[in-house]
């Protein structure tokens, strides 16, 4: 498929908010570990429970965007996330108390949750299904840029200011915003015969082929929850990197998706979107025990680079499979309760690194990365059993071939 220019923005938005995102969050951890002294337990639960709400978040948003259309929800989600991400850098440049924020961290992450669902089912409304998992690898692409380049630049700034890296995360939000409102078009119709009740996002659990999948969402989650919190702590406390080091290896995690997502996806169009669920997994938990077993940057970082290969794979091919499956009129609450239980999964995954690091880690550093490696490896095996529940097109099969790389046709798309 080409590149439009709709998808383009949207790609470009995912990027920009996910560079502010990478700027800051990741080093929330550390911030709180090592400038106010809370246990890494503590940390842990802190996180868990915004990601908890995030999952809320996430399926309110999914039925929202059925009622009132994706643009308007992916813009609120911009402009209230910026304003509590302001809140939080102002109360640490003035030395607030921790609990307010934490507070503004948790209401930050609620609203922030609003966006991937919307964004999620504007492209599923505008691409057809042929060419979904290059559309879907395209925001991948965009995600990646953003994790590239947001890190290695927070990294340098908390060890100016925490408080700093905030901010500059809430005015990238709202000039994101601003782009989406002046270059993004409302194209959903909200169905007279679609009726939005939250009670009924819950019970569209009892399609069997829409719970396995959210069931191994949440599953692969928690693993994908080690990149942020896990990583951190565990690298500081147990490899002795510097935040500049950490910061560094998101930069390489995010610039191996960017440069390699579109030949992954080409791959990935000759083979059933299950088959390279199945490889990405495997590839994933292989990343995370290396990183486990890591005892300086060198061996991190290609554990880090295993990580990112594997989610090439991973996030492109999920968001594909649910749109694939729901119903035209309930994209935004399939997607809703796919991004439920990532963030779920996530809220998991990041309270067990915390426990983990704390209790388990000094024992053997490596103990809880062999835990996330079979975890990573059980969903591989499920993806493979649940395969024929899928119809070929559901799978992936008879797409169309994959398009030259974005940076081909960005003249084309910016007019320059």
């Amino acid at each position: 498929m080409k590149m439009t220019r709709e998808i383009f923005i949207i790609t470009l938005a995912n990027a920009l908010i996910l560079a502010g995102y990478g700027m800051s969050v990741p080093f929330f951890a550390i911030y709180l570990n090592v400038e106010r002294a809370l246990p890494a337990s503590m940390v842990g639960a802190v996180i868990a429970i915004s990601t908890i709400g995030r999952a809320f978040a996430s399926g309110i948003s999914g039925e929202l965007s059925d009622i009132f259309g994706r643009k308007k929800l992916m813009n609120a989600s911009l402009v209230l996330g910026a304003v509590f991400l302001a809140l939080m850098g102002l109360g640490m440049i003035l030395d607030a108390h921790y609990i307010w924020i934490i507070i503004f961290h948790m209401i930050a992450s609620f609203f922030g949750a609003f966006f991937r669902p919307s964004s999620n089912a504007w492209v599923a409304d505008n691409v057809a299904p042929k060419n979904r998992l290059e559309a879907f690898g395209y925001i991948r692409i965009g995600l990646n840029l953003g994790w590239a380049a947001g890190p290695a630049l927070g990294g340098l700034i908390a060890n100016y200011s925490f408080g700093a890296a905030f901010i500059i995360t809430a005015v990238s939000y709202i000039g994101t915003a601003a782009m989406l409102q002046a270059k993004i078009k409302e194209t959903f119709v909200r169905s007279k015969e679609h009726k939005s009740k939250f009670t009924d996002m819950i019970l569209e659990l009892k399609n069997q082929r829409l719970a396995k999948l959210c069931a191994l969402i949440f599953l692969i989650s928690v693993v994908a929850a080690q990149l942020v919190t896990g990583l951190s702590l565990h690298g500081v406390k147990y490899i002795g990197l510097t935040q500049a080091q950490i910061g560094l290896l998101f930069t390489i995690d995010g610039s191996i998706v960017v440069l390699l997502q579109y030949h992954a996806s080409k791959i990935m169009t000759d083979m059933r979107i299950t088959t390279a669920l199945i490889i990405g997994c495997i590839i994933y938990g292989s990343g995370y025990i290396l990183v486990g077993a890591a005892h300086g940057f060198t061996l991190a970082a290609i554990g880090i680079a295993l990580v990112a290969t594997g989610e090439m794979a991973i996030s492109p091919g999920s968001n594909t499979l649910i749109s694939n499956i729901a119903p035209e009129k309930a994209r935004g609450r399939y997607l809703g309760m796919q991004e439920v239980s990532r963030h779920i999964g996530t809220a998991a995954g990041m309270f067990g690194a915390g426990v983990m690091i704390e209790y388990l880690s000094p024992i053997s550093q490596i103990i809880p990365w062999l835990l996330i490696g079979f975890i990573s490896f059980t969903v591989a095996f499920l993806f493979y059993k649940i395969k024929p529940m899928f119809t070929d097109e559901e799978d992936g099969i008879n797409q169309t071939p994959v398009p030259p790389p974005p940076a081909l046709e960005e003249t084309q798309i910016t007019g320059n």
